[in-house]
């Protein structure tokens, strides 16, 4: 079975899709864009954000294959970043780029999310910003991300399962589960043990 998480950067998403692939002992492919940044020589610490540096068409293009390579080596996976969410920050970050053409990158992200069994959206502002020293935290800029989330779901008829906003990240694993469930009712679920406590707090 193959999950994705889609939703704007801050959501949780990555702390969700690891104690997903936990529970029904898969694979998570969660923050594949660090190896790309290394590779590509990011600087952390400075003014320049992870979508800034990413917003050309080498690095996009690029981005686009390692994601590609890693999920077509998996049968089962659960990732924090769906191909919608990929398409809506190219989208988003490549809008003034005249030399990248943005419709057959698009198209091509909408042919990879036919792949996925299941996409559960993870709506912005569940939870406030913080920064993590790559992201941007302006509000405004999730909040179009997640905006042409949305737009992009409706164009390509997507079934998202959607978590609500009140959700903690304990009971957004828990719906998220119970929704796989019904997907696949042959998918084992470990129960989680006492000590395991989501930490609230962590954003990705």
């Amino acid at each position: 079975m193959k999950i994705a998480l889609a939703g704007s950067a801050g959501t949780g998403r990555t702390t969700i899709a690891k104690r997903i692939a936990s529970a029904i002992n898969y694979i998570p492919l969660t923050n594949l864009a660090k190896s790309l940044l290394k590779t590509e020589g990011f600087k952390y610490g400075t003014e320049e954000t992870v979508e800034e540096f990413l917003a050309t068409p080498s690095k996009q293009l690029k981005l686009f294959q390692l994601k590609q390579e890693k999920e077509n080596e998996l049968e089962n996976f659960i990732t924090d970043r769906s191909w919608i969410d990929l398409a809506a920050y190219c989208i988003q970050g490549m809008q003034n780029c005249t030399n990248f053409d943005i419709s057959s990158f698009i198209e091509d992200c909408r042919i990879e999310v036919e792949k996925y069994d299941a996409i559960i959206h993870i709506p912005w502002g569940r939870q406030p910003l913080q920064p993590n020293g790559t992201r941007t935290i302006n509000p405004w800029f999730q909040f179009m991300i997640d905006s042409i989330i949305c737009r992009l779901a409706d164009q390509w008829k997507l079934q998202m399962i959607e978590i609500d906003n009140s959700l903690t990240n304990m009971d957004a694993v828990q719906e998220i589960l119970t929704s796989i469930k019904c997907i696949n009712p042959k998918i084992k679920i470990k129960k989680p043990k006492i000590e395991e406590n989501i930490n609230e707090t962590e954003q990705n």
